[in-house]
């Protein structure tokens, strides 16, 4: 079952690294104030750590823990912040701290499975 959540994280970590990629490169022209060049930067950074995240969790890499972590970070702070400055929704409003939710929880989600698979290869290997 580790090795089932491992994969299933390490395929959430790799689809939205290249989608980040894809997307922040696409957003880079659309970008109209410093609050949106935020986002993109954002979505730039979640891509960038995605990709070599999910290989390293393949892997079974504590560094791509690590990576998965910062990933979830920035998932979940790119989330709430497109909400407000591309959507159009207040800062301080209950789409934003449900945009964030909703991200921290399945990146929460995905580093735990990550964190799981990765752990139980280390103690096989350590015992």
């Amino acid at each position: 079952m580790r090795a089932a959540g491992r994969w299933v994280a390490a395929l959430v970590l790799l689809g939205t690294g290249v989608t980040g990629l894809a997307n922040g490169v696409g957003e880079i022209d659309g970008v109209t104030n410093v609050a949106q060049g935020f986002v993109t930067a954002g979505v730039l950074l979640y891509g960038a750590l995605g990709v070599p995240a999910g290989v390293g969790v393949l892997m079974k890499r504590r560094w791509g823990l690590a990576l998965a972590a910062a990933w979830a970070v920035t998932v979940s702070l790119v989330g709430p912040a497109a909400a407000a400055f591309y959507g159009g929704q207040p800062v301080l409003s209950g789409a934003v701290l449900a945009a964030f939710l909703g991200t921290a929880a399945v990146a929460f989600v995905v580093w735990w499975l990550a964190r799981r698979g990765v752990a139980s290869v280390e103690s096989i290997e350590h015992a």
